[in-house]
């Protein structure tokens, strides 16, 4: 296993225990958009809304994303986890620091 796969193996593991943590409530995550740019979002996990047919056919965070609900945008949004410098979840910040 390479030192890539481990770490991404983690990250991933923590990301699921953190969304678990969040549970329906909010938080704010700081993140690298895919152009470069610097953007705070704050979101939801497990939200339902708008929602058609079954929903997505894959989990995103085996493919490196992030799936949340921008409550400021009222849409979905992917983040990169690997963009990721901090999240804010029931009060605690954790900082990635570009996982």
């Amino acid at each position: 296993m390479k030192i890539n796969t481990i770490e991404k193996h983690f990250t991933t593991l923590f990301l699921q225990d953190l969304r678990k943590k969040a549970g329906n409530t909010f938080f704010s995550v700081e993140f690298f958009k895919k152009d470069g740019t610097y953007r705070k979002l704050k979101g939801r996990f497990g939200v339902a809304k708008d929602l058609k047919g079954r929903g997505l056919g894959y989990d995103p965070l085996d493919h490196g994303l992030l799936n949340v609900w921008d409550i400021e945008a009222k849409g979905y949004r992917m983040i990169r986890v690997a963009n990721i410098e901090r999240m804010k979840v029931r009060g605690i910040t954790y900082n990635f620091g570009g996982v």
